[in-house]
C-alpha cells in the first residue's frame, strides 16, 4: 500500500501537462455510475466494482465477471485526504471538478483512470490541443495580421490572442455582434468578410466598410485573398469582385467571370504564379482567372481548396472523401486518397496543405485527419484527432484550418479557438500485447500446455485477443505458421485462425496486433509438435528405400542376364533369322518361373511379423502367379480372367491413397467356366480407371466392370466416377509433361487385330466409360 501511495503521490506533482477525460458511465455500459473500486491488469484490460458487481472492460464492451483474475485485485485503499489531492490536482477546472472520487488505477498504456462516486469511469489522456474558448460564439475565420493572430466569430466579432489570451478588438462599434465568415491580411490592412454586412477594411487607426452599394456584388461574403494591392472577394452566391484600398480612398470592380452564364464558385484560392484559381463546388470546375477553365467530372459537392508548393491541388468533397492533383501535369487527371485511411469519416469539411510540408490537414465530422505524404505528394497514411486525443468535437469537426507563418496549425470550431501542440513520440502508443485466449483440437479447447500431437491429431484452431482502451476499433492482426508459412498474413480484424490437415513436423504459431497497421506489438506465440505418420517415419522410409533397392537390383540382374542370352544366341548363330524373330517373340514374353517368385515371396513373408503384411504379400503372390500362368496362355477362361482382376482391384485398393470400391457383375446365363479369351485384355482400362480417372478425385471412387454375351461375343463395360478423360489428361501432362501411355493403344491394336471393337466415351454424370466387344471361344 506505501509504494501505491508514493506513486500515486509522485504521478500527481509530474502532472505538468493538460488533460482531457473521456467518461464511460452507464450510457456506455456501465452497469452502475457509482464506481468503488478499478484496477487494470497486464493483458490491457480494466476492471470495476460497482454496486451490482465487477464488470471487466475491453475498450468497447462491459461484460460481467465474479472476480478480477488472481494477481489483479488490490485491497488496498486511498485516504480521504490522498483522494482529495488527486482530485484537486487532476479534476480542478474540468468539467468534473465537483465530482467524488473514490479510487485511481493505471492501465497497461500508462493512462489514469479514475472511479467516480456519481460520473462513472474517467480515462484521462493528454490532450494533443489548446482549446480557447469564445463565450456564445463559435470561432468561423481565422487569419495574420502584423504577426498577430486575429480570429473571426459567429456573432461575436474579432478577437486577437496577445501572450496566449484571446482579446476582443474594440476599434468601433461596427464591429460589436458581427458574424465574421472570413479574414485576410496585408503589409497594410487586416481585411474582415461579413456575413450580411460586407467587407471592412482594418487598421490601426481606421476602419472602413465597403457594401453592395460601394459596387459589391452582395454583402454576403465567402472568402477573401488579399493580394500585394488587390484584395479579391468571393461572395456567397459565388460571384467575384476586386477591391483596391489607396490610403482612404476605395476602389471595386466587378470581374467578368462574375457574369458568365450561371457559372457559380465557391472557392478561392492563389494558383501558380499567384494567378488566382476559382473553383465551382457542384459540378466540379477548376478555372484560372485570365485562362481558359476545365471540368473535373466526378467530384461532386466541393468543400475545401488548398494548394501544396503552388501547383499540388486538394480538394475536399462532402461525404466523398479527399482528391489531389498536380496542374502543371499533363494530361490532367485527378486521384482520390483511399477512404481507409480516413476510419468511419463521414464527412469532410475543410482541408489546408501545408505548404513545402509534407502533411495535408482534413476536417472532417469526428475531429481532424492529418494525413501524411511520401517525398512524391502521394498520400502514405492518416492519423485521425477526436475527443480521445483532446479535439473538442461538438457536433461537426472544424468549419476552418489555418496555419500561420510559424508553421503552427489553428482549428476554428465551435467550441473556439483550437492549436495543435501534439506531445511527441508519447503521444503515440506503443501497440498492445496479443494473447491466445484459447486452442482448440477438432473444435474442443485443450490447454495451452499441451505441444504434442499424435498424427491424426492434425486440425487445431486459435483464438486470440489485443485490448487497446484508447482505439479498439482499430485494431488489427497478423499471424503465420512456421515454417508452413514464411510470410505473416494480410491485415485482418478476425480474431480466430484454424489449420486443418496439418502434415507431421514440428510448428510456431505467432500472432502480432497493430492499431495503425505500421507498428506491430509483442507477437503471442504457440510452438508445438504433429507425429508424422507410420508411412513417413523415419525407420519405415529406410526399410521402404533398402526393398526398393533389392527389387531394383534383383531386376537389373535379370535384365543382364537376359542379355546375355540374347548376345549368346546371337554369337553361336545356331539359328537363323526366323528362329530370331521366333526367340525375340518369346523373350517379350517370358517370365520369371512362377514357382521361384511365389516361393521368393513365401520367403519374405515368413520375416514378415505384421498379419496385414503377410496378407498383402500372399495377395500380392497369388496375383503375380495368375499373371504370369496367363500371360503363357493362348486364351483363358473368363473365370480365370475374373479372379487375376479381382485379385488386380484389391491390390490397388491397398496401395492407392485414395480409396475407391468396385463391382464386377455378369449377366444372367453367362457361365465364365465356358467362355474363353485372350488373356490381360481389360488390366490395362482398369488400371487407367484407377490411377488417372480417380487421380486428384474429392469424393470416393467407384468402379463398375459388367459382362454380358451376344452370340460369340463378350460384351464389356468398364465405368468409372472419376474426374473424367479432359481433366486425366491436363493433370498428366501437368505431372509428366510429354508422357504418353501406350498400354491402352497396344490393347486397342490386339482387339481390333482378332475383330473386335472398342468405344471410349464420357460417362454420365461424371467419369469414363470404356465398351468393348471381343469374339470368344467356348471352352469345352
Amino acid at each position: 500500500m506505501i509504494f501505491r501511495i508514493l506513486a500515486l503521490l509522485f504521478s500527481v506533482g509530474l502532472a505538468a501537462q493538460e488533460y482531457g477525460y473521456r467518461q464511460y458511465s452507464t450510457a456506455a455500459g456501465l452497469p452502475d455510475a457509482r464506481v468503488e473500486r478499478v484496477v487494470a491488469d497486464s493483458l490491457g484490460y480494466v476492471y470495476a466494482l460497482t454496486p451490482l458487481g465487477w464488470v471487466r472492460f475491453d475498450g468497447e464492451r462491459f461484460t460481467d465477471i465474479d472476480q478480477p483474475p488472481a494477481g489483479v485485485r488490490d485491497d488496498t485503499w486511498l485516504s480521504e485526504r490522498e483522494l482529495e489531492t488527486i482530485r484537486y490536482r487532476y479534476l480542478e477546472g474540468s468539467p468534473f471538478a465537483n465530482t467524488e472520487l473514490l479510487d485511481l488505477t493505471e492501465d497497461l498504456q500508462g493512462y489514469r483512470w479514475l472511479a467516480t462516486g456519481n460520473q462513472g469511469l474517467l480515462r484521462q489522456l493528454p490532450s494533443s490541443f489548446v482549446t480557447y474558448p469564445v463565450e456564445g460564439a463559435a470561432v468561423t475565420a481565422i487569419g495574420t495580421y502584423r504577426d498577430t493572430l486575429y480570429i473571426g466569430t459567429d456573432g461575436r466579432g474579432l478577437y486577437r490572442l496577445v501572450n496566449d489570451t484571446l482579446q476582443p478588438v474594440d476599434i468601433g462599434a461596427e464591429l460589436e455582434g458581427l458574424r465574421i465568415t472570413a479574414l485576410a491580411g496585408s503589409a497594410d490592412h487586416l481585411f474582415l468578410g461579413t456575413a450580411g454586412r460586407g467587407v471592412f477594411v482594418v487598421n490601426p487607426d481606421t476602419l472602413v466598410q465597403i457594401r453592395q452599394r460601394n459596387g459589391l456584388p452582395s454583402n454576403w461574403i465567402r472568402q477573401l485573398v488579399a493580394g500585394d494591392s488587390i484584395l479579391r472577394v468571393l461572395t456567397v452566391a459565388g460571384e467575384l469582385a476586386e477591391v483596391v484600398v489607396r490610403d482612404s480612398s476605395v476602389a471595386v470592380r466587378r470581374d467578368s467571370v462574375s457574369t458568365e452564364g450561371s457559372t457559380r464558385y465557391s472557392q478561392l484560392l492563389n494558383g501558380p504564379n499567384d494567378v488566382p484559381l476559382l473553383i465551382q463546388a457542384d459540378p466540379a470546375v477548376v478555372r484560372q482567372l485570365l485562362e481558359p477553365g476545365f471540368l473535373i467530372s466526378g467530384i461532386p459537392a466541393i468543400t475545401g481548396a488548398s494548394l501544396r508548393r503552388t501547383t499540388q491541388l486538394w480538394l475536399s468533397a462532402e461525404d466523398r472523401g479527399v482528391y489531389f492533383t498536380d496542374l502543371e501535369a499533363s494530361p490532367f487527371r485527378f486521384g482520390r486518397v483511399d477512404e481507409r485511411l480516413f476510419g468511419d469519416a463521414g464527412a469532410f469539411q475543410c482541408i489546408l496543405a501545408l505548404g513545402e510540408q509534407r502533411e495535408v490537414w482534413v476536417g472532417i465530422d469526428r475531429g481532424v485527419s492529418r494525413l501524411s505524404l511520401d517525398q512524391n505528394g502521394q498520400p502514405l497514411y492518416a492519423r485521425q484527432y477526436g475527443s480521445g486525443e483532446g479535439f473538442p468535437v461538438a457536433g461537426a469537426g472544424p468549419a476552418v484550418i489555418f496555419a500561420d507563418p510559424a508553421g503552427r496549425v489553428w482549428f476554428g470550431t465551435q467550441a473556439g479557438l483550437v492549436r495543435f501542440v501534439g506531445r511527441g513520440r508519447e503521444a503515440f502508443r506503443q501497440p498492445p500485447p496479443t494473447t491466445l485466449e484459447g486452442i482448440t483440437l477438432f473444435y474442443d479447447t485443450i490447454t495451452a500446455g499441451k505441444s504434442e500431437f499424435q498424427a491424426r491429431e492434425n486440425h487445431l484452431g486459435f483464438r486470440f485477443r489485443a485490448v487497446d482502451l484508447t482505439y479498439p476499433e482499430r485494431v488489427r492482426y497478423r499471424y503465420r505458421l512456421s515454417p508452413l508459412e514464411p510470410d505473416w498474413s494480410p491485415e485482418t480484424r478476425e480474431n480466430a485462425v484454424s489449420y486443418a490437415g496439418l502434415p507431421g513436423g514440428t510448428y510456431t504459431f505467432s500472432v502480432a496486433a497493430s492499431t495503425d497497421g505500421n507498428t506491430w506489438g509483442p507477437p503471442a506465440t504457440y510452438a508445438f509438435t504433429i507425429e508424422s505418420p507410420l508411412l513417413l517415419q523415419p525407420a519405415v522410409l529406410i526399410a521402404g528405400v533398402l526393398l526398393l533397392s533389392g527389387i531394383l537390383v534383383l531386376g537389373f540382374y535379370v535384365y543382364h542376364r537376359r542379355l546375355l542370352k540374347q548376345q549368346l544366341a546371337i554369337r553361336d548363330g545356331l539359328q537363323r533369322q526366323n528362329d530370331l524373330l521366333r526367340l525375340e517373340q518369346q523373350a517379350r514374353q517370358l517370365q520369371m518361373n512362377p514357382h521361384f517368385l511365389f516361393n521368393a515371396l513365401n520367403g519374405i513373408r515368413g520375416l514378415v511379423d505384421r498379419t496385414e503384411a503377410r496378407e498383402q504379400l500372399s495377395r500380392f503372390a497369388a496375383l503375380m502367379r495368375g499373371i504370369l500362368h496367363n500371360s503363357r496362355q493362348e486364351t483363358i477362361t473368363l473365370a480365370e480372367e475374373l479372379a487375376t482382376l479381382e485379385q488386380y482391384l484389391k491390390m490397388e485398393q491397398f496401395c492407392q491413397p485414395r480409396p475407391f470400391t468396385y463391382r464386377i457383375e455378369t449377366a444372367e446365363g453367362l457361365d465364365p467356366e465356358e467362355v474363353a479369351l485372350p488373356p490381360m485384355l481389360l488390366q490395362p482400362f482398369v488400371e487407367n480407371a484407377i490411377l488417372h480417372g480417380f487421380g486428384g478425385l474429392d469424393r470416393e471412387g467407384s468402379l463398375l466392370l459388367r459382362f454380358f454375351l451376344r452370340g460369340r461375343r463378350c460384351h464389356v463395360e468398364i465405368q468409372d466416377n472419376g474426374v473424367g478423360r479432359h481433366a486425366a489428361e491436363k493433370r498428366r501432362e501437368t505431372r509428366s509433361p510429354g508422357h504418353k501411355s501406350v498400354a491402352v493403344g497396344i490393347t486397342r491394336d490386339r482387339i481390333l487385330a482378332m475383330g473386335g471393337r472398342l468405344t471410349i466415351t464420357d460417362a454420365v454424370p461424371h467419369g469414363t466409360q470404356v465398351q468393348l466387344e471381343i469374339p470368344v471361344f467356348y471352352a469345352w
